[in-house]
Formats: structure tokens, sequence, C-alpha cells
């Protein structure tokens, strides 16, 4: 069907009569702004909503854009609301249309807005060339490797899909979770946006979980939500940095229990040796050699030779002994 938007006559519908709760169009779902309610206040409705009858409600009216404009009104306590209303047989593929173009030809759109815009095309195109192409025309110039980035998006959980569009999780997390279960991204992402962690330490964190949870035959959530790690979350906030080291701590424990029994004994052989400051002593990476790293920090001639010095009863201690012989 072919018309011109412009050509569709503007009504007055009572504002009680649109469905806000039916979010089948809706690619924005940012809060309110009061720069628009103020605006609308005081120039009114520059670009009607577009509406259809509802085909479930029976005397009510489906958004297809305009969502914000439609709230605005009843935050400024508006009885009627114009609008365009359009014709009840309109196709879905215009229909969605419309509502990708009211938002990607005004602006560029958020990543989670991309990502509603190819999951409300793809189950009505069910073609990724022609989606691209019908994307292109709307403003929005998306490769198929994007597309497909952007579908897997769109199939996570709300909650997921939430933290991504408030920007407390990144997108390439959101994508290293959508090979895990519901329950188990959720709980992941939860995690992830409680500790502020950033997207190398997720991914730390997330192979550490995975690895444990495949040899134990032990789900994600129950690893998350077990008593120790509850014990190490109820820190406070101005205690994050220790909180984050001391989970990750727990799950190296886990996954590797003999190497971090021996990184544990070796912290209590280096403590004995109650080294001086600006002397410290690093174990071998990983434990897979026996070569050890000293480090002397110094400023002068002088600073060196008073902590060469105080080393030199070092070399003789038990624990350096003890330490080789691992």
């Amino acid at each position: 069907m072919d018309f011109r938007l412009t050509a569709l006559p503007v009504i007055e519908v009572d504002l009680a009569a649109i469905d806000l709760d039916d979010d089948s169009y809706r690619i924005a779902r940012a809060a309110e702004s009061p720069g628009l309610s103020h605006s609308i206040g005081h120039l009114g409705i520059l670009h009607p909503p577009l509406v259809k009858p509802s085909l479930s409600h029976p005397r009510r009216w489906q958004i297809v854009a305009g969502f914000k404009r439609v709230g605005a009104c009843r935050e400024l306590g508006w009885r009627f609301i114009p609008v365009r209303e359009l014709p009840d047989n309109l196709s879905g593929l215009r229909c969605a249309q419309l509502a990708i173009a009211d938002n990607a030809l005004a602006r560029p759109l958020a990543v989670m807005e991309r990502a509603r815009a190819v999951g409300l095309l793809w189950p009505i195109v069910a073609n990724k060339t022609l989606l691209t192409e019908i994307l292109q025309m709307l403003g929005m110039r998306e490769s198929q490797a994007t597309i497909e980035k952007l579908m897997r998006l769109h199939r996570q959980p709300t909650q997921i899909q939430q933290a991504v569009e408030e920007d407390r999780l990144s997108l390439a997390m959101a994508l290293d979770l959508s090979g895990e279960k519901s329950a188990e991204a959720i709980a992941l992402s939860e995690l992830f946006v409680f500790l502020h962690l950033g997207l190398n330490r997720q991914r730390e964190l997330l192979g550490l979980l995975r690895d444990i949870s495949r040899r134990d035959d032990m789900s994600i959530t129950e690893l998350i939500r077990a008593n120790a790690v509850r014990e190490i979350l109820n820190g406070s906030e101005s205690q994050r940095p220790r909180v984050v080291q001391q989970v990750i701590d727990h799950f190296k424990r886990l996954r590797y229990p003999m190497i971090t029994t021996i990184q544990d004994r070796h912290q209590r052989l280096i403590a004995k040796l109650d080294l001086p400051a600006g002397v410290s002593l690093r174990p071998p990476p990983s434990h897979e050699d026996s070569t050890y790293t000293l480090t002397i920090q110094f400023s002068d001639a002088q600073q060196l030779k008073q902590r060469y010095q105080k080393l030199h009863g070092i070399v003789h201690h038990a624990a350096i002994c003890r330490l080789t012989d691992t």
C-alpha cells in the first residue's frame, strides 16, 4: 500500500484510549525527556504520533511511532492528543518501517535501539540481504555481520538488554553471554554490573566460572550464589577493589586448587623474610619454572648500598631455602 503520511488527516483522540503498554513498535526506551514536555507544553505537537486501531483491544489505539510524545502529553495532563491515523490494514512491514524511520532519521540510534529495529524487521523479512537494504533505506547502514550481532543482542533477556542500554554492560560482553542459558547470563551480568568490572576482568572471571562449571557439573548460577561468594560481596562500596580481587581469588582457588595452595605457601614464606622497604620478591609466573625475580628500588648509590646490606643476611634465611625447594 502506497500512501503519504501528510495526506493522512490529523484527528484528536482520547489519551486514555491509547495503549501505552503495547510495545510492539517501540524502538527507544530511554527515560522521558523533561525538555520534550516543556516544548510540547509551549508549542504543541509539531509531529503528531502515528497510531492505528488496535486489533486486540476494540476502541483502543496502538502506537506505531511517537511513544515519548504520547507520554509527555499524559504528563502534561492533556485529555486529547492530535494523531495521524494509519489504515487498520497497513502491513506489519510498513508499520515497522515507519517506527524505525521516526527514530533513525532524526538522530543516530543507540546500540539497543538498533537491535530492536533489527528484531522488529527480521520476523517479517527473514532475509538478511533484503533486511540490509531496508535498513539502509531507513538510515541504518549495518553490515550483515553487525546485523547478526544485533539479532543476538535482541534475543538476550530483558535484564541484559537494560544493562547494555544503561551503559552498565558492554555490547561485547552481552554477546559473550549469548551462549549461556538465560538464568546463567542474567546471574553473570548482575555480578559484573555489581562489581563494576572492566571487560578484561569480566572475561577472566567468565572463563574461570565456565571451567569450574564444566569440571564440577555445577551451574554458573550455583557458583555465583554460593554462601562464600555472598559473604565476599557484602563488602562496602569503599572496599570495592578489595572485594573484586577476593571474588577473583576465590574462583581461582576453585579452578586451580594446587596452584593456589603453592601461591599461598610462597606468600607466607616471603612474608617471613621481612624484606626492607623498596625490595620485592616475585615468585615465577604461574609457578611453571623455578626462577624468582628480586627487585630493588633506589634513588641514589647510598640507598642502594643500604638496601643491599640489609639483603645480605636474607640470603641465608631458612625461608629462602624452603622457597627454592618447592
